[in-house]
């Protein structure tokens, strides 16, 4: 079973690599490794999670400030992990955790087309966002939703540090052109897009095959059923404040899913709030 898997690993960084040349995925540490597979053991307790966290002073105080943040909306400020863990429940947690790692794991450079801080805002606002559209539209899956918002764009930091200048100018134009899509420029481009390289990048770090799906499809037809509704819907939103997709989320949001205007709007004003202070924890 271990070659199994030890093959499937190779498959994929192999796919990355022809894809990119000199594409390097960097690895998570021992405790997050550990971390994250104890939240898939349905045998161990939160408790015992709880532990493991501790251990690592980084990810101890960098979870509970991020528990602590207006996206995660608990009433109460909490001062030690082992009551966060008990409040949030494994899904939560696992969210918490991967944005930590992924955060500290993708490259911080920038270009002409790429700018970090724009990047990690706009990821904060589809994750508030595409909760939120869940807890309307399918709200046993809002933790889920969550995370999905969050790291479906997170191959672009990777294409902005090997694609370079071409996938900066590439950036630019979606960003310039209302109408313009993302993976058709990279396709076009490139020959491949970010979902691509987003599933191999999530399959090579092991996440959860939801995840893997999410990343990998996010954009594929509202109409299809690959994807939950939110985690397509929130795909509409750009890495720019000046044309950031908001008037296209609307315009679905009233015509697919049946949001009043009013509604889908303040959605939108509430959970963008609650991004400004997560999205600095990731910058």
């Amino acid at each position: 079973m271990l070659n199994i898997f030890k093959k499937k690993r190779n498959r994929v960084s192999d796919n990355l690599k022809n894809l990119i040349d000199g594409f390097e995925l960097p690895s998570f540490s021992a405790t997050t490794m550990n971390v994250l597979g104890m939240l898939r053991d349905p045998d161990i307790s939160m408790g015992d999670i709880a532990k493991t966290v501790q251990v690592d002073p980084g990810m101890n105080v960098n979870a509970l400030r991020m528990v602590n943040s207006a996206a995660f909306g608990l009433s109460t400020k909490i001062s030690n992990i082992r009551h966060a863990v008990t409040l949030l429940g494994k899904s939560r947690l696992e969210a918490i955790v991967l944005s930590l790692a992924i955060k500290d794991s993708i490259p911080s450079m920038g270009n002409a087309g790429y700018d970090m801080s724009s990047f990690w805002l706009a990821s904060a606002r589809r994750a508030s966002l595409a909760r939120e559209l869940a807890r309307h539209l399918h709200p046993q899956t809002q933790s889920e939703a969550f995370t999905a918002g969050l790291l479906q764009d997170m191959a672009v930091p990777f294409l902005a540090k090997f694609k370079g200048n071409q996938y900066g100018k590439l950036l630019s134009n979606w960003h310039e052109e209302d109408s313009a899509k993302l993976e058709v420029l990279e396709k076009e481009s490139l020959g491949f897009d970010h979902q691509r390289i987003g599933s191999l990048v999530a399959e090579q770090w092991k996440l959860p095959q939801y995840l893997i799906e999410a990343i990998a499809s996010h954009h594929v037809d509202l109409s299809t059923l690959e994807v939950e509704p939110a985690i397509k819907i929130v795909s509409l939103l750009k890495n720019s404040n000046d044309s950031n997709g908001t008037k296209k989320l609307i315009h679905v949001c009233e015509t697919q899913f049946g949001f009043s205007n009013n509604q889908i709007s303040e959605i939108i004003e509430r959970t963008f709030e609650d991004a400004e202070e997560f999205s600095a924890m990731l910058n």
